[in-house]
């Protein structure tokens, strides 16, 4: 009997109903691949396996979840014995991700799904409920902070059920929330490599203004002028701000610096 890491953060999903809600959130059309992060035991894949036309792949980097996953499969989905962030998700477009994924690398993951938001056209995820509540936080809420706006720029994420720590073994701590993250047009994505840098500055002092946690970076005469140009309150807050404020700001100083 194969037994859940701790280290690998593994606590398998056995709650039939939420199985299947994951399921049906995926809304899938015939032909359309899913890649399932960390299939574990297969206690959703047994569920995926059930659906015609689909051109199922399932990344698990734990040797024997991999080989009982292949048996489990019997050759209708591709097992992919490796590390989700080793893995590559440009092989196709309009890939479908699901999965029940470890809490501890969350964040790793969602950055895995920016770096390649041109191939993914959504992400049905299982996360802890206390991420999904700051993941779909808005501002002036206490949950909103840096990681929120970020993944708010590539896709609109949504909470979609809240499940209780005792639908999984081993039980963990904390309850969970299935989320979706749904892919934002290519036009509609602020797509620049220094921009959550950027917002990490935004929030780094969350009593202080912005203008004076980017001060020290950018200088605040810079800030100031910016704000005033655009009409922003010089004694604004991050945690008050929307996406497309920092955008426009972002997008400001990018020009002061070419």
């Amino acid at each position: 009997m194969l037994r859940a890491k701790k280290s690998l953060g593994q606590n398998f999903l056995h709650n039939k109903d939420t199985l299947e809600f994951i399921v049906e959130q995926l809304d899938l059309n015939r032909n359309e691949t899913v890649v399932e992060i960390g299939g574990g035991t297969g206690n959703l894949t047994k569920y995926l396996l059930e659906l015609d036309d689909i051109d199922l792949k399932i990344v698990e980097i734990d040797d024997g979840l991999a080989n009982k996953l292949k048996k489990i499969s019997k050759d209708k989905a591709k097992i992919i014995n490796k590390d989700i962030l080793n893995f590559p998700l440009n092989f196709k477009e309009n890939l479908i991700l699901v999965g029940n994924i470890p809490y501890y690398i969350t964040k790793p993951i969602i950055k895995h799904i920016y770096r390649y938001h041109k191939y993914i056209k959504k992400a049905i995820l299982m996360v802890q409920y206390e991420v999904a509540k700051s993941l779909t936080a808005a501002p002036s809420n206490k949950k909103y902070n840096a990681f929120t706006v970020f993944v708010k720029n590539f896709a609109e994420v949504k909470f979609l059920k809240k499940v209780n720590r005792g639908e999984f073994t081993p039980r963990p701590k904390v309850d969970s929330a299935v989320i979706s993250l749904n892919i934002k047009n290519k036009k509609n994505i602020f797509d620049s490599s220094n921009f959550i840098d950027f917002l990490f500055i935004c929030f780094r002092h969350k009593r202080k203004t912005l203008s004076n946690n980017l001060k020290k970076k950018y200088g605040k005469q810079n800030i100031n002028n910016i704000l005033k140009k655009n009409n922003i309150n010089l004694k604004a807050r991050a945690e008050e701000l929307p996406l497309d404020t920092f955008k426009l700001i972002y997008s400001e100083l990018e020009k002061l610096e070419e």
